[in-house]
């Protein structure tokens, strides 16, 4: 059931998800020789849920059902659990006669199969109700599923069914991250943030009961909403009171010592073995193993436990309060302490607990410890660290990683307040040069404010006394000069830190180049300075994320689209799963849509782009939000989804014009495309030929290029000249391919337009590779090459549909009587509207006379005699 307006329709029983493998082996185990399956699954995976649809697929075999659930209530009483499937008169018989008479109940009628007997939670059968379990399927009188829970002990006539080999085993997986984002999808009716999916299957592992739990919890609490287009999560993944209650009774059994490994696992979430052994003495870590309740792994000689799922963490310490929390912090942090920091993340696992106990009274300490929580991009521990260390003694080091933790919360005011109070001179090169990055961050991609960014890296670039933090501080101005549009300032900038020895000022100075390169369609250099890029960062330790972007921007460009989406996809999911800064998230969605939409694929390029714009409203990098908005307009017109279009559109408009400005040709040429999704390609075109001539002016080559090649595609034959001549100025795969294209339509080759639709094929943009193949078909008609024309044709169709259900002036035709040349398309596309031939004549820029010619060819090659006769073939 889909979502409604006001809301997702949350089914009572939601959707099966991922479990046809599942299905189809237990549709295969009921068939003989077989005799039934075993399910055996943690409680809440779905065994009971998969049982119930065995059930109904094997009653369109013309089998009937006989229901057991097993309690632990009915356990104390001998045939408790399959006492109902006796007939009332029969109750009383004694108990060794019940196996024969339930066969006998249960008998099916000749030429009928065997009836399916369903046991839940066997695992709680009585001895006597279990065999008679095994009487019924070793006598063929009934076929099983039967579910049992991991971990548990079960009756020994249950054990001996698989055991002896009567009946199948099979051990019911919690879902993946894909089947959780395919079945909240399917119960709210709408895209999922990427975050939330990850926060939700974290939180609940794949678990089905779990997960429902939790999404029910946050639409009650309104920390699960839709928004723009997109369900996201606004909150902690803590556990539902509802499921609270089912993991409380799964822990409720636990006693002394038992009690004190879980409290300390929730308090430090995963721990040595030997710690546990040392501060709950007594314990018995493999019973609490066997029983489900934690994990452990095995690293040489150390062995890690942890609880064996996120969710009982929660429960247990909303369970055992703030005093015993903090005791709990306490003694772990002495701990940690007596045995000496040896490993790494251990000062950071020491100052949390110290500051959770209350008794944290070392500054220095907390501070170092903020810095390694920044780097590991945990900034709200970074910032609880650093605000409990400033509590305690002012410092630089300090104030320095609040502000940093801040900034990467795009909390950018509050982080200009306290990185704006300190004193470039009074920090040491290594915290000035952290400076310079944070107050960067914060004004200029933040906040938007150019000039303000400049004075504060000028003023530290001042108060620096080493030559290789100057050039690290000039590094930075010449990368925001570079990304608010200011390339001869930047340049300049970048000449001496692309020459310097040092290899960090170089991997400042290189990218500046390497985009500049790419706007003036210098895509192999551009390629070759990214390559170098990476090599130098990967030796540093680090490879930023902007250059990753900048990297899947130039393989794209080069014709390398496969390999530019699979390094855009691979790095979401990283930085997802590393949770990362929201705004990295949303530039790699951003340039994946960019991507995804040269693939020809905008349906998938929606999705992305909606995601980037999501996360870009609440924290945008001084402008990337108007690209990404700029694209959905384009993605929208291919889906010929106008008012998405049109809303994007307004939204980019709204938009400030500070801050990034490398994007804004791109942005403007997507926005040309709202005149494609409100039905008017030809008001498009104008537009993109318009832009891309002020671009090519510029300077800014490859944003010209596609600008002209949209409105060749468009139906603007007269941009294939300076198309073709722009062209020979920019190197690169896409760019090859594209010239070919220009050649075909100015010079009317129509091989050159199908060798055109071939190198768009290698590049894997299949929506230029259809356009060149019609036009290539239309050529050969002319020329009457009646089987070229079909040929060129059938490569057209098969490339759409790979585009996605994209809808272009191109694609429509491909719908619409053949054997028309393009302009006879067009013309008899107006004349179906109702447009006079002067009235067409004025729209296309030609003459009366012309259109009379087109027209009449399109009567004869359709059969036709009048307008009237046209509507059908083209409505």
């Amino acid at each position: 059931m889909a979502a409604t307006a006001g809301g997702p329709a949350l089914l009572r029983t939601w959707p099966l998800v991922g479990r046809q493998e599942e299905l189809a082996f237990v549709a295969e185990a009921l068939v003989a020789p077989r005799r039934g399956v075993i399910l055996a699954g943690q409680a809440g995976v779905g065994k009971t849920r998969l049982a119930r649809e065995a059930v109904d697929g094997a009653g369109g075999q013309g089998r009937s059902a006989v229901v057991v659930a097993a309690t632990e209530a009915a356990r104390a009483v001998p045939y408790g659990a399959v006492s109902h499937l006796l007939s009332r008169d029969r109750r009383h018989l004694d108990g060794a006669a019940v196996p024969a008479l339930l066969a006998d109940q249960l008998a099916a009628a000749p030429g009928r199969p065997a009836p399916v007997l369903v046991v839940d939670d066997a695992h709680l059968l009585d001895e006597a109700s279990a065999a008679a379990l095994f009487h019924l399927v070793t006598t063929g009188a009934a076929v099983a599923i039967v579910t049992i829970r991991s971990g548990e002990p079960v009756p020994g006539p249950v054990a001996a069914l698989y055991k002896d080999g009567l009946v199948e085993r099979l051990e019911v997986q919690a879902l993946s991250r894909i089947e959780v984002g395919a079945l909240l999808e399917a119960v709210l009716g709408g895209q999922l943030d990427e975050q939330a999916l990850a926060a939700l299957w974290s939180a609940s592992n794949g678990n089905v009961l779990y997960l429902k739990e939790l999404v029910l919890d946050a639409l009650d609490a309104g920390t699960l909403a839709e928004r723009g287009g997109l369900w996201r999560w606004a909150g902690g993944a803590g556990p539902a009171a509802r499921l609270s209650e089912v993991i409380g009774t799964r822990l409720s059994g636990l006693v002394g010592p038992e009690i004190a490994v879980v409290e300390l696992l929730a308090a430090g979430e995963a721990l040595d073995a030997s710690t546990l052994e040392e501060l709950a003495p007594g314990c018995r870590l493999a019973d609490l193993e066997r029983a489900g309740v934690l994990t452990s792994t095995s690293d040489g000689r150390r062995t890690a436990v942890q609880l064996a799922h996120p969710l009982y963490g929660e429960v247990v310490r909303a369970r055992m309060g703030t005093y015993q929390h903090r005791r709990r912090c306490q003694a772990l942090a002495q701990r940690l302490e007596e045995t000496g920091c040896r490993r790494a993340g251990d000062l950071l696992r020491l100052a949390c607990w110290r500051v959770r106990s209350g008794t944290a009274a070392d500054a220095g300490r907390l501070a170092r410890a903020a810095e390694q929580a920044n780097r590991l991009h945990e900034t709200q521990s970074a910032e609880t660290l650093a605000r409990a260390s400033l509590q305690l003694e002012t410092s630089g080091a300090a104030s320095l990683q609040l502000g940093a933790a801040l900034v990467d919360q795009g909390r950018f005011e509050e982080a200009e307040v306290v990185l704006g109070s300190l004193v470039p001179a009074e920090l040491d090169e290594a915290a000035r040069k952290a400076l310079a990055y944070r107050r960067m961050r914060a004004l200029f991609y933040g906040l938007g404010r150019l000039d303000d960014a400049d004075r504060a890296l000028l003023e530290i670039e001042a108060a620096t006394t080493t030559d290789a933090c100057r050039l690290a501080v000039r590094g930075l101005r010449a990368m925001m000069l570079a990304h608010a549009g200011r390339f001869s300032e930047a340049a300049e900038l970048s000449a001496a830190l692309v020459t310097s020895s040092d290899d960090a000022c170089r991997m400042i100075g290189l990218p500046n180049v390497a985009m500049a390169r790419l706007l003036g369609g210098e895509i192999g250099g551009c390629v070759a300075l990214v390559d170098e890029c990476l090599a130098l960062a990967d030796r540093l330790g680090d490879i930023p994320v902007p250059l990753r972007a900048l990297q899947v921007l130039a393989l794209a460009a080069d014709g390398r689209t496969g390999e530019a989406a699979a390094v855009a996809t691979a790095l979401c999911g990283l930085l997802i799963d590393g949770r990362r800064r929201s705004g990295e998230v949303a530039l790699i969605e951003t340039v994946r849509g960019h991507v995804l939409l040269l693939q020809g694929r905008p349906r998938s390029a929606m999705r992305a782009l909606r995601q980037g714009a999501a996360l870009l409203r609440e924290q945008d990098a001084g402008g990337f939000l108007g690209w990404c908005l700029s694209q959905q307009v384009e993605a929208a017109a291919l889906l010929g989804d106008a008012p998405t279009a049109g809303a994007a559109r307004d939204e980019a408009r709204s938009l400030s014009g500070t801050g990034v400005r490398v994007f804004d040709a791109a942005a403007s040429r997507a926005r040309a495309w709202y005149h494609v999704a409100a039905g008017d390609p030809p008001a498009a075109a104008a537009e993109l030929v318009d832009l891309g001539q002020r671009l090519a002016a510029a300077g800014q080559r490859w944003e010209a290029m596609r600008c002209l090649h949209d409105a060749v595609r468009l139906g603007a034959d007269g941009a294939a000249a300076p198309l073709s001549e722009l062209t020979s100025e920019i190197d690169g795969g896409l760019a090859a391919a594209i010239s070919l294209y220009a050649r075909g339509v100015r010079d009317r080759d129509g091989a050159a337009a199908e060798q055109a639709g071939e190198a768009f094929r290698g590049a894997g943009c299949p929506l230029f590779s259809l356009d060149a193949f019609l036009h290539a078909a239309d050529l050969a008609l002319d020329a009457g090459l009646v089987r070229r024309a079909a040929a060129a044709r059938r490569r057209a169709l098969a490339d759409a549909e790979r585009c996605e259900g994209a809808r272009t002036p191109a694609l429509a035709r491909l719908t619409e009587p053949s054997g028309l040349t393009r302009r006879e398309q067009q013309v008899a596309r107006l004349a179906a509207s109702g447009l006079s031939n002067r009235q067409i004549a004025t729209e296309l820029s030609t003459s009366v006379r012309t259109v009379e010619g087109h027209l009449q060819q399109a009567y004869v090659k359709l059969g036709v005699s009048s307008r009237a006769a046209l509507e059908p073939l083209f409505s």
